[in-house]
């Protein structure tokens, strides 16, 4: 019996290599993808955008053809419950577009106080759109922003994650997953004590996607349907805001 108890135990604290050998190699093949991408297509204005949706499109390939089984999985379960998916993933956007606000009103003060205006991120989508202003490039980022990269970024912040460390209380993935969120969108090339001013913005949402993860039951079509709408959000007002400047 206490040979069975420390199993047990030995059990829950394991840590599943795997899923994190997973997201690193997406990670890294992204990064490759993208580099050769924009090597390939040096000097074309829409460049820098076909690079960065080429990275994120064969990750996000790559990353569903390693879950292919529990893509399956996931949507037999929905098919006998798809009203409550309805339901459950409204309440959840509800909640997450809530949050949303409450930390833009923490980007607002943190910009009064430091003066840390838009996030690096942030300007790096408003350059892609002023590099190319054209119907296609416009097309690609809109893609990019509110379906590959909230895929991408739910099957590896949140599905990835919460399998490596679904041996430890999920509670410590939500927060592990909260903090990668958060890292992978700082600009490490320039980094500085300020570009971390930055990393409340996408830790916070980060953590309420986790949570919206684990209480779905692990099912990251919720979390990637609040993620991708949040985002589809973002787009329009970035698309707004473009064509006040440019009118």
């Amino acid at each position: 019996m206490e040979a069975n108890e420390n199993l047990y135990r030995e059990q829950e604290r394991k840590v599943y290599f795997k899923p994190i050998l997973v997201f690193l190699g997406c990670f890294v093949g992204e990064v490759v993808l993208s580099l050769l991408i924009q090597i390939i297509l040096y000097g074309k204005a829409i460049g820098a955008t076909v690079s960065w949706f080429g990275g994120k499109l064969g990750a996000l390939i790559a990353s569903i053809a390693f879950f292919v089984g529990y893509f399956k999985d996931t949507v037999n379960k929905m098919k006998h419950h798809i009203l409550g998916f309805f339901v459950f993933t409204a309440i959840s956007f509800g909640i997450f577009f809530l949050f949303e606000m409450g930390t833009t009103q923490i980007s607002n003060l943190l910009d009064k106080l430091f003066h840390v205006g838009e996030s690096t991120n942030q300007q790096g989508i408003y350059a892609l759109f002023k590099a190319c202003p054209t119907t296609l490039n416009y097309v690609l980022i809109g893609i990019t922003v509110v379906l590959l990269a909230p895929m991408l970024e739910e099957l590896e912040f949140r599905t990835m994650v919460f399998e490596a460390f679904k041996g430890i209380k999920w509670i410590y993935s939500a927060i592990i997953s909260a903090v990668l969120f958060g890292l992978i969108h700082l600009d490490f090339a320039h980094l500085s004590l300020m570009e971390f001013a930055y990393f409340p913005l996408y830790a916070l949402p980060g953590f309420a996607l986790a949570l919206i993860y684990h209480f779905s039951g692990n099912n990251v079509f919720v979390s990637f349907t609040c993620h991708a709408l949040l985002n589809g959000i973002s787009f329009i007002q970035i698309m707004m805001h473009l064509s006040e400047i440019i009118g």
